[in-house]
């Protein structure tokens, strides 16, 4: 295997898909002009739907194009077109409805709004699209938390979807029995603790090694180094010097991505709130959009202790996988981990049934594989707890 063949490997294995030596598809030079787009969509539509889904982008822009010029006709015509390509293209959907809306149509306007707001993970667009099916007498009311003697303060880490989470609360709230209170406090997440950069880097050094054992071994471990020796062995290799160049780019990039500390942030939890001792809060979930990790774990979905833990819903989202957006999907995901994360502020121990959602996922198709009912054995475990407070309750 060439250095070439195991970096490309490593920056899939890696999750970061970085197109290192420009061969992950460069795509075609961006068109000049209205004429040239023009012209480049009518060769698009021309071709098979496969190519037309990898393409549908130049669709969409023109038809922005044309929406920004006023012409609300061939606007409306293209996000049509593009849409049946593409139909999870919500921001999409969401234009091609303001479209049918001020053309007289609302009840196809309506329709789309709906979808839009039923199945948007972007914070923006769902709230877009919630104000126009309010603007339309379109009722958007959601359900209530039930009432609880148990109460988990939800607090924010960082910039989090709040529409999302507050959905996500009351289905905790339904799931658990449990009422889930936001924080009025939110706290900074901070800077990554470490990078997709210096996690790549030396992983790839270890690869290169064990692929390569002729190698003399890297003296220095410090990132800059390791990506110097890895350049060298690029050179080596034959590597052409605008890929080494687009190598060297995209690390340096990489390093202000990366992930946070979950014991760091479960301590800060208890340093803002260690020292509460209210007595209707049993416990206190930090939620995040970060990438989480603790220790040698590539990552995390959640972390938690008796009163204090932490979820992350970075890895259930649709940009993180690549998927189309779908928010029952992040709901349902994110809920597992939420209830799973409860217990354990409950100091409640690990459940072993494996269709109980409590189970430990050691990925996120395990995840997306376990139900979302608990067990007789943790169902009785919450009655304990709750048996349990309202004993201390009345003393």
């Amino acid at each position: 295997m060439s250095i070439k063949q195991i970096i490309r490997l490593w920056a899939q294995v890696m999750f970061l898909f970085l197109p290192i030596l420009l061969s992950l598809a460069k795509g075609n030079p961006e068109p000049h002009g209205l004429a040239e787009l023009e012209a480049r969509v009518k060769i698009i539509l021309a071709k098979d739907n496969v190519s037309q889904r990898r393409e549908v982008n130049d669709i969409f822009k023109l038809a922005d194009i044309y929406a920004a010029q006023g012409d609300a006709l061939k606007a409306g015509k293209l996000y049509e077109t593009g849409l049946a390509i593409d139909s999870f293209r919500l921001d999409y959907q969401l234009k091609l409805a303001d479209i049918l809306r001020d053309k007289g149509d609302a009840n196809q306007a309506v329709e789309r709004y709906k979808t839009v707001y039923a199945y948007a993970e972007d914070e923006r667009i769902i709230n877009s699209a919630k104000e126009r099916l309010q603007s339309l007498k379109v009722d958007c009311t959601r359900p209530e938390q039930e009432e609880s003697k148990f109460k988990i303060v939800v607090v924010p880490i960082g910039e989090i979807n709040r529409f999302f989470v507050d959905e996500l609360m009351t289905e905790l709230n339904r799931a658990t029995g449990i009422r889930y209170e936001l924080s009025e406090k939110q706290l900074p997440v901070g800077e990554p603790d470490r990078t997709n950069a210096q996690r790549y880097l030396s992983m790839l050094c270890e690869k290169i090694k064990s692929e390569k054992p002729n190698i003399k071994p890297l003296p220095d471990t410090a990132v800059n180094a390791q990506m110097e020796f890895i350049i060298g062995l690029m050179r080596k290799d034959g590597v052409k010097p605008e890929d080494i160049n687009a190598f060297r780019t995209r690390i340096i990039e990489n390093f202000q991505v990366g992930q946070r500390n979950a014991d760091r942030l479960i301590s800060e939890l208890k340093k803002q709130f260690g020292s509460d001792k209210k007595p209707d809060v049993d416990g206190y979930l930090g939620i995040t959009a970060a990438d989480i990790y603790s220790g040698d774990n590539n990552y995390l979905f959640g972390w938690a202790q008796k009163r204090f833990g932490v979820m992350s819903y970075c890895r259930f989202t649709a940009g993180f996988n690549k998927e189309p957006e779908h928010r029952p999907r992040l709901l349902k995901r994110a809920l597992k981990q939420g209830i799973s994360s409860t217990f354990f502020i409950l100091n409640i121990p690990r459940c072993s049934n494996v269709m109980c959602v409590r189970a430990y996922p050691h990925s996120l198709s395990e995840q997306d594989l376990k139900g979302i009912e608990l067990c007789e054995w943790c169902k009785q475990q919450l009655r304990k707890k709750l048996e349990e407070k309202e004993i201390k309750s009345n003393r």
